[in-house]
């Protein structure tokens, strides 16, 4: 219930902050349209080329091409002078005309190196800003199988609360009940870099530590259930804008804060270690009646694919919610989780 309550919290921060940066009236900025960029817009439902392209060029009607030199006699209709222009080349989609092939202003030949770079798949797309760096600070909550633990709480934790003959005690607290109230909960740190106005790549580092604390007492009976685990993690993904990144500003109204943030893909690959210890004991003071613990040390490397949102705040901050799934190599079973993720986003 705790990470419920963080979350709602930070929403409401979010709400506040995107309306406090668009109350600019009706000055406010207005979100651009969704177009799709970079490869994927040969997705878009209209292929036609854009007006000025050279496959929407034709050469210009031959009435163009011919005037009169001179007025026409009105006593011989046959001594009028025509010219023709200068000849062109024509290939029945292109037109080249002789004052095309004239020098540049600045007196040199065009420089085809120079447009194939402009149009290249990585050039930044024109009146889209240039690469930057950007820091993420974040939160993860994790819905993890744990297959592998709960049949071995189902095993040990049953032989404990046998000896609890009379039924005092109630069932403390394990990692899946955390699980089912959402709070496998770990934070993060992470730096990215945007390449063009599609692709960004970030690297991040996380890490959760935590425990549960369970000691009962009834008479000389004493029942004692505890659980500690950490978890590290490290990891580098990129992120696939097909309609853009968002453009980072204050708009109009905070329906306009959410038109202009833009959904992406996500996908990377994750390293990290887990130490995990659980132990229980019951008593009768002061006889220990039955002990047990387990300690767990795991090294886990995975692969995430998911989506994910991100909403202009200001000029600087955005808001960022991903959800991914995480498949592991090691202890599928046990492992392989739902991830959503928030995080403050901010531009250097």
């Amino acid at each position: 219930m705790g990470f419920i309550r963080a979350t709602a919290t930070t929403l409401m921060l979010c709400t506040a902050l995107a309306s406090s940066g668009c109350s600019t009236g009706p000055r406010g900025r207005v979100a651009d349209e969704w177009k799709l960029v970079g490869p994927f817009k040969v997705f878009a439902r209209d292929k036609t080329a854009p007006p000025g392209s050279p496959a929407t060029r034709r050469p210009p009607p031959l009435a163009d091409t011919i005037s009169t030199a001179e007025p026409q006699r009105a006593d011989d209709g046959y001594n009028a002078v025509r010219t023709v222009s200068p000849p062109s080349s024509s290939n029945g989609l292109f037109s080249l005309r002789a004052e095309d092939l004239a020098a540049t202003p600045d007196g040199d030949a065009p420089r085809p190196d120079r447009e194939f770079a402009e149009h290249s798949l990585f050039a930044p797309a024109p009146g889209v800003d240039d690469t930057f760096w950007y820091l993420d600070l974040g939160f993860r909550m994790g819905i993890t199988r744990l297959h592998e633990t709960e049949d071995r709480l189902d095993r040990r934790l049953n032989e404990l609360q046998k000896v609890d003959l009379f039924g005092v005690f109630e069932s403390p607290e394990t990692p899946i009940d955390r699980k089912s109230q959402f709070a496998l909960a770990t934070a993060y740190i992470g730096i990215g870099r945007r390449e063009t106005e599609w692709l960004t790549w970030n690297f991040y580092f996380g890490s959760g530590v935590g425990g549960d604390r369970d000691h009962q007492r009834w008479q000389l009976a004493n029942q004692d259930v505890n659980f500690d685990y950490a978890l590290f993690y490290s990891g580098m993904t990129v992120d696939l804008y097909p309609w853009g990144l968002c453009q980072r500003g204050s708009y109009a109204s905070f329906t306009e804060h959410l038109k202009a943030g833009r959904p992406y893909f996500v996908t990377g690959a994750e390293i990290g270690y887990l130490r995990a210890r659980g132990w229980g004991r019951f008593s009768i003071s002061p006889f220990t009646i039955f002990s047990d613990s387990q300690r767990v040390e795991d090294w886990l490397f995975s692969w995430l694919v998911g989506v994910g949102w991100e909403v202009p705040v200001n000029d600087r901050w955005a808001f960022n919610l991903q959800i991914h799934y995480t498949t592991h190599f090691y202890r599928p079973d046990e492992y392989n989780s739902w991830n959503l993720t928030y995080a403050w986003r901010y531009r250097f």
